[in-house]
């Protein structure tokens, strides 16, 4: 383990993080040697560059292990990447919401599927 530790917890390692886990490396990495210890496996959406500042862990259900991924974070990132076609008097992050939607959210690769996580705010 680097000293700063793991990307999600910091120096707080957490013993069910399988990042926490593995060590140094980038999230991508670790739950990839985390997996192929595990004999489990683990899809990823690409390209990395997009997508892996997003990932917040592992999810695991019944027989299904997932990796899990900040859905918000992953819109902003799509916004930032302009990896889509916007009109141009449209709102650039409902493009990236829809495009996001459509193509991600709507595909099914099988029980490895990743997921997403969207905070639901406190209402005031």
């Amino acid at each position: 383990m680097n000293d700063a530790g793991c990307s999600i917890h910091g120096r707080n390692r957490s013993p069910v993080c399988p990042t926490c886990q593995a060590g140094g490396g980038t999230p991508r990495e670790n739950l990839s040697r985390w997996a192929e210890e595990s004999g489990e496996e683990l899809l990823f959406l690409d390209p990395p560059e997009t997508f892996d500042s997003a990932i917040i862990g592992v999810c695991r259900r019944f027989h299904d292990t997932f990796v899990l991924y900040d859905g918000d974070m992953v819109i902003e990132n799509l916004t930032a990447e302009m990896v889509f076609d916007v009109e141009p008097d449209g709102d650039p992050e409902e493009a990236a919401r829809e495009w996001f939607e459509f193509n991600t959210i709507g595909g099914w690769v099988g029980d490895a599927t990743p997921a997403f996580l969207f905070k639901v705010e406190e209402a005031t």
